[in-house]
């Protein structure tokens, strides 16, 4: 498109976009994953939340590594044609890795997975069956953030998805018996 060879400085480029892309891939399945065959989450779900939880420190960091490529990209005097060269390559593979890579990463996340569950069995079952002959109990699938109504006939609200504080409750004073009035003795006259 902007009519540039592809040099030493452009390869040295893509090589370092397929280093912080594939970074950013590991940390969204990682996050997936983990949502997946730990926290109980559906296999969607859980793609849709480690893409959620890793979108801002993956904008932050892609959009400072931009910002600082621009100079590359702009520059001018001796030895220009190098750095203008490396700086397009890095600028415009970076936006575009950033801005595909959150839609098109847990895409395939869940492609994937769901080609392991069908293959493999699910992880998740494995999980369960491993604690069981181990006797341990299985986790608990993970509370919805939706407070649930409280049953028919209870007078307690159900529990919230965000705790309040609990104070110990007060103990009730106990009425202290009121001093009695002592009689005022005079002060006996000395002798002398």
């Amino acid at each position: 498109l902007i009519r540039m060879d592809v040099n030493i400085y452009v390869q040295i480029g893509m090589l370092m976009l397929v280093g912080l892309a594939s970074k950013n891939a590991i940390l969204i399945v990682e996050f997936a994953k983990a949502n997946y065959e730990k926290g109980g989450m559906d296999l969607i779900e859980a793609a849709v939340d480690g893409a959620r939880l890793r979108f801002r420190p993956i904008l932050m960091t892609s959009f400072a590594f931009i910002m600082g490529v621009v100079p590359l990209a702009t520059a001018v005097g001796a030895s220009a044609t190098c750095r203008r060269a490396l700086g397009t390559a890095v600028l415009t593979g970076m936006s575009t890795a950033t801005l595909v890579g959150v839609i098109l990463i847990p895409c395939l996340y869940v492609y994937v997975q769901f080609l392991l569950n069908k293959l493999g069995g699910d992880p998740r079952k494995k999980n369960q069956a491993a604690q069981a002959s181990a006797g341990e109990a299985p986790p608990a699938p993970k509370a919805s953030a939706v407070p649930e109504p409280p049953a028919p006939g209870s007078a307690e609200p159900a529990p919230t998805g965000s705790p309040e504080p609990r104070s110990e409750p007060e103990p009730e004073a106990s009425p202290k018996p009121e001093p009695k009035p002592e009689a005022i003795s005079k002060p006996e006259p000395k002798e002398s």
